[in-house]
């Protein structure tokens, strides 16, 4: 199947403004994770979505919202993360440029698209 075709390609576009170009570029860096030496995953891709485009879905899924949003500031972006697993906590933690990430839209190369 065509990246294009995804269902999860597809939310990113919608939600995201995500190009696929961009989309796969991130998806093959994703895959290329060389996991660490216990087999953790080490990369991961998260889409950054702005308050404005999270109020347009809003109003979208919820007839009786009408909240005001800025049209110009609907584009996200796709960020790269480094992804840690902490043993003792048995958890994985995402970083951005070295910094925790508290995102919530993530891949993995253990994701599939469909």
């Amino acid at each position: 199947m065509n990246i294009e075709e995804t269902k999860i390609f597809k939310n990113w576009q919608k939600y995201g403004l995500i190009s696929l170009e961009d989309f796969t570029q991130n998806w093959e860096w994703v895959n290329q994770d060389p996991l660490d030496e216990t087999g953790h995953l080490t990369r991961s891709m998260g889409l950054e979505v702005t308050k404005d485009m999270e109020t347009k879905v809003l109003n979208e899924n919820n007839p009786m919202a009408n909240l005001p949003y800025d049209k110009n500031n609907l584009q996200g972006k796709i960020v790269r993360l480094e992804r840690k697993w902490v043993p003792g906590l048995d958890q994985y933690y995402f970083y951005k440029d070295g910094k925790l990430w508290s995102g919530h839209i993530i891949l993995s190369k253990r994701d599939h698209l469909n």
